[in-house]
């Protein structure tokens, strides 16, 4: 059985919808932990950006990461205005200039790299996070 482990409940149904998309029939079991959200809120974007260059650092690559804090886009999440949540963030990747690629740092905001346009790709971690570790448990 695959544990998923999420930081809200919001992100069950997201990876319970990708698995019958693209794995029907894989056995998986959530496991919430907002603690974990609640110690990302308190160290803010920063930390988010220095474990992105950490892992690189450890795979032997030396990238420049820029964290973006989407004004009013939590707001609208915790409001249960997903649309309104997912549109903020597609419009803040497509105001990103200089990058070589867009990152999605949520499960959440996954929406968001269908909407926008910006012009390099917009990655996200759902489906391509299920599908790695759906090939190392099987």
């Amino acid at each position: 059985m695959l544990a998923l482990p999420h930081t809200s409940p919001v992100h069950v149904p997201v990876f319970d919808a990708l698995r019958d998309e693209d794995l029907p029939g894989l056995q998986r079991r959530h496991l919430v932990a907002e603690d974990l959200l609640r110690r990302a809120r308190l160290d803010g974007p920063a930390a988010v950006a220095e474990g992105v260059r950490a892992k690189a650092r450890r795979a032997g690559r030396a990238v420049g990461v820029r964290a973006v804090l989407v004004e009013g886009a939590r707001a609208r999440f915790e409001a249960g205005d997903p649309e309104g949540y997912v549109r903020r963030v597609a419009d803040a990747a497509d105001g990103v200039t200089g990058a070589d690629v867009i990152v999605l740092a949520q499960a959440s905001m996954a929406p968001a790299g269908r909407l926008g346009t910006a012009g390099v790709p917009v990655l996200s971690s759902p489906r391509p996070g299920l599908a790695a570790g759906a090939a190392g448990f099987r």
